[in-house]
């Protein structure tokens, strides 16, 4: 049985909310560890780190830092160069072609270049040019999501294995949106993820704007959307005007939500104090994460606060013994077990007699 109502944020209400909200801070438990590994994972869609259509790398700028292999068919002095870093001003030196600049070209783009430079020396040359290190990539996310701001993003080295087995090709090496927001903490439970906005500037130096919906990604496990990124990206997630509290649970069980989720638990716990759980977590597991109830706890009782987005606190009273089915916490979300009734009791004796004892006032009461 429980009981639940929404109050305005009256200082009364906000005092005792925020100071549940700060009593006995602990560190992360061994056990928070362990139930957040051993929680049902969400049956959602998951991203592939790394994913990018290989049309993808046509466009891909190069910059200082990237490497690239040249090479030209028939010709003894092309082979076997190594590859060639993007020196800070952007150039690369070959033979018959000195300080060349590739910087803020693509790879195809260098190759038409290196193949007229070159035909001025040699007979009809074929030139291949192949990307073999990128650059980290330097983007910045804000809006909703817990880690707002720039972000390296490190690429996953060519030639390594995909997440599905065997996959080695050029299309898993470039960050993908999906990364960048695992990286600034994952998304809110307010984030609209159907209209991400991304700000690049392209290939011939001309701003572009692009919107990306996620949220048929989380629905239907498609990486469609999942789109690679650039250096210098901007992305913004912004609030959603309305989304329902099953769309909410959905989200932060997704791969976009955050990893983990911050709720305090107070009062007769054995370790009482803030911990972090997995998003799919109930009241009853991070009680049990706090160390479980004290024998002093009354669990017909419990006070379970959660700070809603319009500014209301949400308060219930709940009897975690006869719940009919489990109650999904949220970050933020504070748990108070009170005492019983008989050791509220006893401690009041104590505070009175002091040192007497509570158990021996007790007893005197009745002589």
């Amino acid at each position: 049985m429980s009981h639940s109502y929404a109050k305005p944020l009256s200082i009364a209400t906000l005092t005792q909310f925020f100071v549940l909200a700060t009593v006995g801070l602990t560190v992360w438990t061994a056990e928070s560890r362990v139930l957040a590994q051993v929680s049902s994972p969400a049956p959602n869609y998951r991203p592939n780190p790394g994913l990018a259509a290989a049309d993808n790398m046509n466009v891909y700028l190069l910059g200082p830092g990237d490497s690239i292999q040249v090479s030209v068919l028939g010709f003894d002095e092309y082979k076997g160069l190594p590859p060639q870093v993007i020196l800070p001003d952007g150039t690369i030196s070959i033979p018959l072609v000195e300080r060349f600049v590739v910087s803020g070209k693509t790879v195809t783009q260098v190759k038409q270049e290196l193949t007229r430079r070159l035909s001025e020396y040699l007979v009809d040359p074929t030139v291949e040019v192949q990307l073999t290190n990128l650059r980290p990539l330097t983007v910045t996310v804000s809006g909703e999501v817990r880690r707002p701001g720039p972000l390296q993003l490190q690429p996953i080295p060519l030639g390594a294995s995909s997440s599905t087995g065997n996959e080695t090709t050029r299309s898993r090496i470039i960050p993908t949106l999906t990364q960048a927001i695992a990286a600034a903490g994952g998304v809110t439970k307010e984030a609209d993820v159907r209209d991400i906005i991304i700000n690049r500037i392209g290939v011939n130096g001309v701003s572009q704007t692009m919107t990306v919906n996620l949220w048929n990604a989380i629905q239907s496990s498609s990486s469609n959307q999942d789109i690679s990124l650039r250096d210098g990206d901007s992305i913004f997630i912004p609030k959603a005007t309305t989304l329902s509290q099953g769309d909410q649970k959905l989200l932060a069980r997704s791969a976009f939500g955050s990893p983990t989720v911050k709720v305090r638990v107070v009062g007769e716990v054995k370790r009482p104090g803030e911990i972090e759980v997995s998003p799919d977590s109930t009241l009853s597991s991070a009680i049990a994460v706090a160390g479980g109830p004290t024998d002093k706890a009354n669990l017909t009782r419990v006070r379970f606060y959660r700070l809603e987005a319009n500014g209301t606190v949400n308060e219930k009273t709940l009897n975690i013994e006869k719940l009919t089915e489990p109650t999904q916490i949220e970050d933020g979300d504070v748990i108070m077990i009170p005492k019983g009734d008989g050791y509220r009791f006893l401690d009041a004796i104590g505070t009175v007699l002091g040192p007497l004892g509570a158990a021996a006032a007790f007893i005197r009461i009745f002589q």
